[in-house]
């Protein structure tokens, strides 16, 4: 997410009411350790300046590509037949700037929460 879906992200969640709750999701995979050294000179395995090892890492998993880059829910009173119930709907919420476009497994995510009675929004600055 470059600078400027940063600050349109930023804006956005500052409008959400209190019946509203997104996390941030981040897809992809990579490593991951509580235990970081970080290298600043070479050593006898070779590492280099700016090199990072990863004692004890382990594999991060992400959610899948196409996930939107903020999902959560929004609180709803529903239909009189459920009387002052309220329940979650999911909520997905795709942050782009303006010439930026939804990849085909965005499209798809979006397709599939729209389907499945979810929310959907792409977000963009003005």
């Amino acid at each position: 997410m470059g600078y400027l879906e940063k600050e349109i992200a930023r804006e956005h969640l500052q409008t959400l009411g209190p019946d509203q709750r997104r996390a941030r999701i981040s897809c992809g995979s990579g490593w991951i350790s509580d235990k970081v050294l970080h290298i600043k000179r070479p050593t006898d395995v070779r590492l280099f300046p700016g090199d990072i090892v990863l004692r004890g890492g382990r594999a991060f998993h992400g959610a899948p590509a196409g996930t939107a880059d903020y999902v959560g829910f929004d609180s709803v009173v529903v239909t009189p037949d459920m009387v002052g119930l309220r329940v979650a709907i999911f909520a997905a919420d795709e942050i782009k700037s303006p010439k930026d476009r939804l990849s085909k497994l965005q499209r798809r995510f979006k397709a599939m929460v729209i389907r499945l009675g979810g929310r959907w929004r792409e977000i963009r600055s003005e």
